[in-house]
């Protein structure tokens, strides 16, 4: 090791970095969309102190409690990078362009691991060549690629980083007897930081046993004695002491499950309802399939559910292979702890932190996931590097040795750059994890879902049939492919076909129904199941059938925006067919009033916003010209506003508002329109000065509105986001904020808003015109 002393650190952080600049492009991709997309708790800097109150998942999982405050509080720094300058409030889900600062973040915690791992090994073996070849193995594995790229995957860098932090103090502590004190409290306090990014460095105060395991008799006592040992062992176990006493206030539970609310998890993990042989033997062929990813990573997948590593339920040639390597890596640790020690220690470190999350001791909430293998595959680089090392003195010098390793960080390298690709969004994940895990059921069916998404339901119905063979009880297939199945009946010609594909959906929708009525806490899952039926009574006409199915739904989830909107398009469709223009009007409002509803619920819903502005046209232009009132030709007006709105045909909409004003002018919907359009003007406006009194004329029409209708919560939330995005006078975002909330309690936006509210409160916006 040539150079200055950082030149080292120095390479191995490029190596770390270079093979994952492609994927700073990559979107959001699965939990990523929940815990950092649509997560409101990083919304601002001054949430922060909320990831230390509550779980992972925010209540949404109570049968998993993950306790990680310290990873989520970094996703609060990623958010508040990602949406600087940005005016008004922060979109209900971030857009994909804002994953980029979490993806930079988590390349950075990537390179920092890299560099403690080296750091480390250079302080256990004393050679910079052997620590460089351990940590560029490591910085370049493709194996990493889940926890790099994939938002959520840094609680597994952070941890590690800390980790080997930890690690490296506590050595110097217990090699330097007489500084023992202050870096064993320095081991302790990157435990506790490890700790509370992720639960697997739990393992960590075990690993000093690795290195007295290396030692003789006489040597081991001696260090046992020592003052700087039992530092560094008091300073390891009050980190994790501490650490379980703030998972226990926090969760109610210093364990990653509550026994009280353990519910099957087949799908995610077969190993849960094993009994016998082969709740013993699938965590070895696990163990198997773990080295396969690590030695040769050509094939990788995002998910190893059911029934991709199925049961062992008998002793098999595969399984006896598996567990004599796992056996032959135990007899290595114990062979080699005096000959070669720190080869011994990798061995030993990669058994130990693998042995948490192998199932073998402790049921996890997955069969197996290359994630886990972030921190036990240090000990594997390490001690795969001692062995290439080794090898090539033996059989050709270390020039050899230094080319092996070399090759083997290019083609490594090579194979994370082009895996990256696979998370760039949910689309290309699941498309590859379906190919990688053909017989995961999840997998198979989240590709179905995208395909879907994609407007591909030929495609997608295959895949949930293929998930279905896997697992015939699995229901997010049930409902995947009655998506399928209705959306292609929509395109079929023939009768008989579009009866007999709609006769199946129905079907898979009432299997989801019974599912989900004898299971806990479904709510939300069999509305979902009543919705599809009810659409698909509204797609063969069936109006009277639709409005009980949907009544169903709403009564399952009353906030169900889907259901809500669902009603109303069978009240519409009753009075297309009613007779009686009485009740055609009466029918044609009370499905107006539905669709708002919806789009009080859920302002992104586009479904809702149309079918709203096709009635109100429908109700403007029902009556005869002759017998129309102001009202109905403001409405008509209106609704054109409306269109033209959206066509960004902005000087057209605004006289349509301006009409539907003038002829209805006691009513709030044309000037709620005005100050639409005006904001949007004034947001393509370069004149500072017309700017400021577009946006002056705005707020006139929008508090004219608010006067007229005083319990219209559009105009509330309108004002509120107008002083907001021109930091205008705080205390009045607070109000029309805190009105909203007041009108539309079950609001999606509602913990956004309140952030909001809270951080005008502390922290005012000085008004500015």
């Amino acid at each position: 090791m040539n150079g200055s002393r950082w030149s080292a650190p120095l390479v191995v952080v490029l190596l770390a970095m270079v093979p994952y600049l492609n994927g700073l492009r990559n979107g959001f991709t699965f939990d990523d969309v929940t815990i950092a997309a649509q997560n409101p708790r990083i919304r601002s800097m001054s949430g922060i102190g909320r990831a230390f109150t509550t779980d992972w998942w925010d209540g949404k999982h109570p049968q998993s409690l993950l306790y990680r405050p310290l990873t989520m509080a970094t996703f609060a720094i990623d958010c508040a990078v990602a949406t600087r300058g940005v005016a008004g409030p922060i979109p209900v889900r971030l857009p994909p362009d804002a994953a980029r600062a979490f993806h930079v973040q988590n390349l950075l915690w990537h390179g920092a691991a890299s560099v403690a791992l080296f750091l480390l090994v250079l302080e256990l073996s004393a050679s910079p060549v052997l620590a460089f070849a351990a940590a560029a193995l490591f910085a370049v594995h493709p194996v990493h690629t889940e926890a790099v790229d994939g938002i959520v995957g840094r609680a597994e860098l952070m941890s590690a980083c800390f980790s080997f932090l930890s690690l490296l103090f506590a050595w110097r502590a217990v090699r330097d007897d007489s500084q023992g004190a202050p870096r064993s409290m320095l081991a302790g306090a990157f435990l506790l930081l490890a700790l509370l990014s992720k639960e697997q460095a739990i393992v960590i105060p075990a690993v000093p046993l690795l290195w007295i395991l290396a030692l003789e008799r006489d040597e081991r006592r001696e260090l046992i004695r020592r003052p700087s040992f039992r530092w560094m062992v008091g300073a390891l176990g009050a980190a994790t002491l501490l650490y379980l006493c703030a998972r226990a206030a926090v969760l109610g539970s210093p364990v990653a499950i509550r026994a009280s609310d353990r519910v099957p998890i087949l799908v995610d993990n077969p190993v849960s309802n094993a009994e016998g042989i082969a709740r013993v033997l699938t965590p070895v062929r696990v163990f198997g399939e773990a080295l396969r990813v690590l030695v040769f990573p050509r094939t990788l997948s995002a998910d190893y559910s059911y029934d991709q590593i199925p049961l062992v339920t008998s002793v098999d040639a595969a399984t006896i292979g598996c567990a004599f390597v796992l056996l032959a890596s135990v007899a290595g640790v114990l062979l080699l702890r005096r000959r070669v020690p720190v080869a011994s220690f990798g061995l030993g470190f990669f058994l130990l932190s693998w042995a948490l999350t192998s199932n073998l001791f402790v049921v996890i909430g997955t069969i197996f996931g290359e994630r886990l293998l972030y921190l036990p595959s240090a000990g594997f680089c390490l001690a795969a590097a001692c062995g290439l090392m080794a090898a090539g003195r033996w059989l050709g010098g270390p020039r050899l040795a230094a080319l092996v390793i070399a090759v083997l960080v290019v083609l490594c390298g090579v194979r994370t750059w082009s895996r990256n690709s696979d998370w760039k969004d949910d689309g290309s994940l699941f498309a590859a994890a379906a190919e990688a895990s053909p017989r995961s059921c999840k997998a198979l069916n989240g590709h179905a879902s995208q395909l879907l998404a994609a407007k591909r339901p030929e495609a997608a119905v295959p895949l949930a049939r293929r998930a279905l063979a896997v697992f015939p009880s699995y229901p997010s297939a049930h409902y995947t492919l009655a998506r399928g199945l209705r959306e292609i009946a929509k395109q079929e010609k023939d009768p008989a076909r579009k009866s007999e594909l709609r006769g199946e959906a129905s079907e898979r929708a009432r299997w989801l129904i019974d599912f989900y009525a004898q299971s806990p806490g479904g709510g939300r899952d069999l509305a979902d199941a009543w919705n599809m039926l009810g659409c698909l009574a509204l797609d063969e006409k069936r109006a009277d059938e639709a409005l009980r199915t949907f009544r169903k739904g709403i009564e399952t989830s009353p906030d169900y925006e889907p259901a809500i909107t669902g009603y109303g398009a069978a009240l519409a469709m009753q009075a297309d067919d009613a007779s009686d223009p009485e009740s055609k009007e009466a029918l044609r409002r009370a499905a107006l009033a539905q669709f708002e509803r919806a789009l009080v619920l859920d302002p992104t819903s586009a479904a809702a916003r149309e079918d709203a502005m096709l009635m109100r046209t429908a109700l403007a232009s029902a009556a005869p010209m002759e017998t129309r009132g102001p009202g109905a030709l403001a409405d008509r007006h209106a609704t054109n506003g409306d269109r033209l709105l959206a066509e960004k045909r902005l000087d057209e909409s605004l006289a349509e508002f301006r009409e539907a004003a003038r002829l209805q002018p006691r009513a709030g919907r044309g000037f709620l329109g005005i100050g639409t359009v005006l904001v949007a003007q004034s947001d393509r406006e370069i004149d500072t000065r017309r700017q400021a009194a577009l946006i002056d004329e705005a707020i006139e029409s929008f508090e004219h509105a608010l006067a007229l209708e005083p319990g219209n919560p559009s105009a509330h939330m309108d004002l509120g986001i107008i002083y907001l995005s021109r930091r205008r006078d705080p205390a009045k975002v607070v109000q029309h904020f805190r009105a909203y909330l007041a009108l539309v309690p079950d609001t999606p936006r509602r913990a956004q808003m309140e952030e909001t509210i809270r951080k005008m409160d502390t922290a005012p916006i000085q008004a500015s015109r």
